[in-house]
């Protein structure tokens, strides 16, 4: 079984940054298929302990089953590390989805404002289309953030939901500015464009208490998250490393 134990030991060097669907389910199926091998192996070393009279062969059955129950652990802890490393990976790559739209967003708005500089009927209903596009596409944001903090509550994103829901608000009132242009009322078009003013420095104002990096959070919640896993692994893989030591050592005498 020790290939096995091999390949979960290495993927657990770094799990949230290697781990992925597919090298999830390998290493589930791969343990799953050694744990009868290592039951079986637990039945013989009982066994051949309840037939023994000698202390040290005693100790050294002993030995095995300790092996045998330390591989157990070693699978048991190392496959939740690894299950929480792709839910919260998988959580940040929505995150990381939601941000790059809007980015997106972002660059729609731009394009929108600078239309606007020559108000021409043509640029002005252009502008509008380019206001509408980043609107859909901080709602696509906000939902894939919505969805990551649904899949990994640890991570609370709600700073993102509200920034993003106040970009749409400002947002509303340029397009509602735009069709006051359209239909040449200057005092509606002045009063939407003052409310949009006021929204988007709202909207300045809560970007400020964003992160930096919007998925570094999950990292390090999936540290703290596992940090008894992860000690309990090491103390399993400690006692395993003994057992094979002193029956090594029993061996070599033999």
């Amino acid at each position: 079984t020790d290939e096995v134990m091999l390949d979960l030991d290495e993927e657990l060097q770094d799990p949230f940054e290697s781990v992925s669907e597919e090298k999830l389910q390998s290493i589930r199926q791969a343990t799953q298929e050694v744990l009868p091998t290592l039951d079986q192996a637990d039945e013989l070393a009982k066994s051949a302990s309840a037939n023994l009279v000698n202390s040290d062969e005693q100790d050294v059955a002993g030995q095995t089953v300790t092996a045998i129950s330390s591989r157990e652990s070693m699978i048991s802890y190392g496959l939740q590390i690894l299950e929480a490393a792709y839910t919260a990976k998988s959580a940040s790559q929505q995150m990381m989805d939601g941000w790059y739209a809007v980015a997106e967003a972002d660059e729609d708005a731009r394009a929108a404002a600078a239309l606007v500089e020559d108000p021409t009927p043509e640029n002005i209903q252009a502008s509008m289309e380019q206001t509408q596009a980043a609107i859909d596409a901080l709602n696509n944001a906000s939902q894939l953030i919505s969805q990551a903090q649904q899949n990994y509550p640890a991570v609370n994103r709600d700073a993102y939901i509200s920034y993003i829901t106040k970009r749409v608000e400002a947002l509303g009132y340029a397009l509602a500015s735009d069709q006051a242009l359209l239909d040449r009322n200057k005092e509606e078009a002045q009063a939407q464009n003052d409310a949009y003013n006021q929204a988007d420095a709202e909207a300045a104002e809560l970007a400020q208490g964003l992160d930096e990096d919007p998925t570094a959070a999950y990292e390090a919640a999936f540290d703290q998250a596992t940090k008894q896993d992860f000690e309990a692994f090491e103390a399993a893989r400690t006692q395993a490393g003994a057992s094979d030591a002193a029956i090594r050592d029993y061996l070599g005498k033999q």
